[in-house]
């Protein structure tokens, strides 16, 4: 797996580090191990994967839905912002991560969504 910038990767010892620099040349990454680097990078969670305009995008949206302190209004506002972001194909990478915030968020504040699609067959 080639780590991108902005990845967080963990040393031999298991410190925490962030990818800051690639040199695919010489197939060598350059680590910050500074830990309030690596408390930015991850402060919606770890998003290693996603690429640097992708992984800014997600942070934005986590930040603004964040920033209400309703449980309940930021599973509406994320979802709301998934089904916006679905128009546009590129952006599928992004939409998988958004949706699986939502399902972590639904998950440890026990939100049941009010809309959800299914199955015919799942249902009685």
């Amino acid at each position: 797996m080639a780590f991108r910038i902005g990845d967080t990767v963990f040393s031999p010892s298991g410190s925490p580090s962030v990818v800051v620099g690639r040199d695919d040349a010489k197939s060598t990454m350059k680590v910050d191990q500074d830990f309030k680097a690596f408390q930015v990078a991850t402060r919606h969670g770890l998003v290693n994967g996603l690429a640097p305009e992708s992984r800014e995008q997600f942070n934005a949206i986590m930040d603004e839905v964040m920033s209400d302190n309703d449980n309940s209004e930021r599973v509406g506002v994320l979802q709301s912002k998934i089904e916006e972001l679905k128009l546009d194909p590129r952006n599928t990478k992004l939409v998988q991560y958004l949706e699986g915030e939502v399902r972590h968020l639904m998950n440890i504040k026990g939100i049941k969504p009010r809309f959800y699609n299914t199955e015919e067959g799942k249902v009685r």
